[in-house]
């Protein structure tokens, strides 16, 4: 997590292997909204988040509502 950016990692486990799926969001309450979505059509319920200085606390705020957010 950034200023400017939020740069989210997805791990998916599939039969044979595993796939990694990247995004990257801008730090507006709108972006928050379609990483949330994204999230979702992800079919995750849970994210981990590495928390650094201050940026990460309306990202937190937005998630928190809707997935079960770790630290």
């Amino acid at each position: 997590m950034h200023k400017a950016t939020v740069r989210v990692c997805v791990l998916v486990f599939k039969n044979g292997g595993n796939e990694v799926r990247h995004r990257q969001f801008a730090t507006h309450v709108a972006d928050w909204i379609r990483l949330r979505v994204w999230l979702k059509s992800q079919k995750l319920t849970q994210v981990a988040m590495e928390l650094t200085g201050v940026y990460w606390k309306p990202v937190w705020n937005e998630l928190k509502r809707h997935l079960a957010c770790w630290w």
